[in-house]
């Protein structure tokens, strides 16, 4: 499944009665951050970042994933 191009529209089905409906509002700030992200090539390092945390589980003993485990940091630290 793909990105939905600008002006199309996507429906929600609620399959759950007991869970609330999307925002719009929510919805909306979703994806004007998204397109922020996107547009500064943020999404490509957070990609990245998540790849890591899957395949990785361990961090080597003599500091190799240094780099991941900064990357952890910076997602801890911005939620």
């Amino acid at each position: 499944m793909g990105a939905v191009a600008a002006g199309e529209y996507v429906e929600f089905v609620h399959l759950v009665p007991e869970y609330p409906a999307v925002s719009r509002k929510l919805l909306g700030v979703h994806a004007a951050i998204a397109e922020v992200l996107h547009m500064i090539g943020a999404g490509e390092a957070i990609d990245r970042i998540l790849r890591d945390v899957d395949r990785i589980r361990y961090l080597d003993e003599d500091g190799a994933d240094w780099a991941l485990l900064e990357g952890r940091l910076h997602l801890v630290m911005a939620s």
